[in-house]
């Protein structure tokens, strides 16, 4: 067994290259973009799905993320295309979708799409990312969090499960497509390794292409655009810093070299983020000065419930009746908090007595203080504003701080195996026990009716059982027990989310899809949804159609204005919004908002020159409209879908 486990180690990038290819080949990914099929009725039901659920609460990926990039494969990559909001859009920088563009470099997982057909650059996508975090997850495990051992297959076995507890995990799986969660991951981990060996190197070329890629990293992160996990994440990156530094200060000798790094880097950064900043500053400016999402004033404070979602991750991918959000909010790390803590805090004691700290520790227990406060009690406006929390709602903070018990737990549970820790006296057992009740208890506050006797039997049996695994780890050497458990664990929670899916006859197997594919290729012109609601609004871009109502990920205010002339209703269409577009002859165009992200249109006929509509794609029969006085005609009445051209 030892001789395989070295053999897969030093064979990991071949392996992991490999396993890329052969199911980018095989066209499987993640998505649920299966879930389209309940949004078309020619009795072509084949939704690609070979194994898992497709996941209709994902809409978020499968009816506007996926449904972007296909919009680029149908058109010419550009940075700005006229697909969606049927009118000049940027792509690369809300989004991050394929560009045929330098910017690319910082989103690595979306190349595939520029050489791939559009099922195979999906597959890779989605393929790619999810091995690539698994590969650095554990390299930053091994080269950092366990570095100390010369025990290489205990580091062998805490890497393989910090990264199957980190990439498999409820929270990773549930946001795996959008919000470039996996790139923070992948961009923050990949620079602490690099960083941490720039410490160790002598020759002043390798420090320079390291510091290339600390650089390369920090603008991928940067780029990904959404603070409210990028905050926090900071938080851990910068305790790992700190750690990195200290610990390597004592035999580091800083040269002039060094400062001629630290200007690339700044060069780096400075030149890129300006060149893409550049490109895209309209479109940043159009997002800050939204509605909705517009610029966040975050406080923090009442998320203490929130610490012990991770227990409902057991149940969350087959049943989410009752739940009070919906499975995505709910997502976690299975952290074991506070019962984490508990185990930290003893075997801190007992390294204490033996003459040892733990700086790794003692910096990870100092930020997971500072976040949990603020995500149970929060901070004054100002504390908020100088430490950028104002961006991260406490709900999203509150997951990445559970990812932090975990690498404390991991950690905690190596340097008690490390240092012959007995950490499971009789005194300490009872105070286990009385935590995995507190556990339960405060899990069944939170979602008292989705929670039954059973299920909470289930969540405390699990936890003593876990509890137990990691005794027998310690005390008896048992590890397969302890990977066994923790692979059924990240099994239950993280690898049944989403499906296996294969290629995208889900999509372009139906007739109306090859109709509005065939319009657009013979006659281009604009598009409009009407009648109509979310997702179906998204339909024409599918094939690279310009659809004015599609998703609209800024606000198209030129459009708007021409139609609501005194701004009346500014405040409706000025944010990202799914829009519904209801045409009407009984009164002049107004607006109606339905929730933050979502608005209708109650369009006016004599309206549509305003905002040169060529088709109106609807499942309504719209005769008695008599659009043929607008100069419309009926081209495609098939399966419940009808077709209106302009003429």
């Amino acid at each position: 067994m030892s001789k395989i486990i070295n053999y897969i180690f030093k064979k990991r990038y071949f392996i992991a290259v490999a396993i890329i290819i052969l199911l980018t080949l095989c066209k499987i990914s993640g998505s649920s973009i299966g879930e389209w099929n309940n949004f078309f009725n020619d009795g072509e039901r084949y939704d690609g799905v070979l194994l898992g659920t497709s996941r209709s609460i994902r809409s978020d990926e499968w009816a506007v993320f996926t449904p972007m990039a296909m919009s680029q494969v149908h058109s010419d990559f550009s940075y700005y295309n006229d697909v969606m909001r049927g009118t000049s859009t940027d792509m690369f920088i809300e989004y991050g979708q394929p560009v045929l563009d330098y910017s690319i470099i910082f989103r690595p997982f979306q190349i595939g799409y520029l050489f791939l057909d559009a099922e195979m650059g999906l597959s890779f996508y989605w393929i790619s990312r999810f091995i690539i975090l698994f590969l650095v997850s554990f390299e930053f495990c091994y080269r950092i969090l366990v570095s100390e051992s010369n025990n290489t297959n205990r580091k062998y076995l805490f890497s393989f499960l910090y990264s199957c507890f980190l990439s498999l995990s409820s929270l990773v799986q549930w946001w795996f497509s959008v919000n470039g969660l996996v790139e923070m991951f992948f961009f923050a981990q990949f620079s602490l390794i690099i960083f941490n060996q720039y410490f160790k190197e002598t020759k002043d070329i390798k420090k320079i292409i390291y510091t290339l890629i600390i650089s390369w990293c920090a603008c991928g992160y940067i780029l990904t655009f959404y603070p409210a996990w990028q905050v926090p994440i900071g938080y851990i990156l910068l305790a790992f810093i700190l750690y990195i530094i200290i610990k390597n200060k004592s035999n580091y000798i800083f040269k002039k070299t060094d400062f001629i790094n630290i200007l690339i880097f700044i060069s780096f950064i400075l030149i890129n983020l300006f060149y893409i900043f550049h490109q895209s500053w309209t479109t940043i400016l159009s997002i800050l000065n939204t509605v909705y999402p517009g610029v966040r004033a975050e406080t923090g404070g009442n998320c203490f419930y929130n610490f012990f979602y991770y227990t409902i991750n057991l149940f969350t991918p087959f049943d989410s009746n009752l739940i009070t959000s919906n499975q995505c909010e709910v997502a976690s790390f299975f952290s074991l908090f506070p019962l984490n803590i508990i185990i930290a805090i003893i075997t801190f004691y007992h390294l204490y007595k033996k003459g040892k700290k733990d700086l790794l520790l003692i910096l990870l227990f100092i930020f997971n203080f500072f976040l949990s406060f603020y995500c149970i009690y929060g901070f004054p406006q100002i504390i908020s504003k100088v430490t950028l929390l104002t961006q991260s709602q406490s709900g999203r903070a509150v997951a990445i701080v559970n990812l932090i018990n975990l690498i404390i737990l991991i950690r905690s549970i190596y340097l008690a195996k490390e240092n012959e820790i007995n950490i499971f006296k009789p005194v300490y057992t009872i105070c286990y026990i009385c935590c995995i009740e507190f556990i339960v208890f405060f899990s069944n506050k939170a979602f008292p009716q989705y929670l039954t006797k059973q299920r909470l039997l289930i969540i405390n049996l699990f936890l003593v059982f876990f509890l137990f695994i990691i005794y027998l780890y310690l005390n008896k050497s048992n590890f397969s027990a302890l990977i066994t458990f923790s692979l059924i664990l990240c099994i239950i929670c993280g690898a049944t989310v989403n499906p296996v899916q294969q290629g995208l006859d889900a999509i372009y197997s139906h007739s109306i899809i090859k109709k509005i594919e065939q319009l657009n290729t013979e006659s281009p012109g604009t598009w409009i949804v009407a009648q109509s609601s979310f997702p179906q609004n998204n339909i024409p871009i599918l094939v690279g159609a310009p659809c004015i109502n599609s998703t609209n990920i800024y606000p198209n205010l030129d459009l708007w204005y021409s139609i609501d002339k005194d701004k009346t209703y500014e405040d409706i269409y000025n944010r990202y919004a799914h829009i519904n577009i209801t045409l009407q002859n009984a009164s002049s165009s107004s607006f109606e908002l339905i929730q933050a992200d979502s608005f209708e249109v109650h369009l006016n006929l004599k309206d549509l020159d305003s905002l040169n509509v060529d088709y109106i794609l609807t499942q309504t029969d719209l005769s008695n409209l008599h659009l043929e006085n607008y100069d419309y005609t009926l081209v495609y009445n098939h399966h419940n879908y009808y077709i209106y051209q302009k003429y």
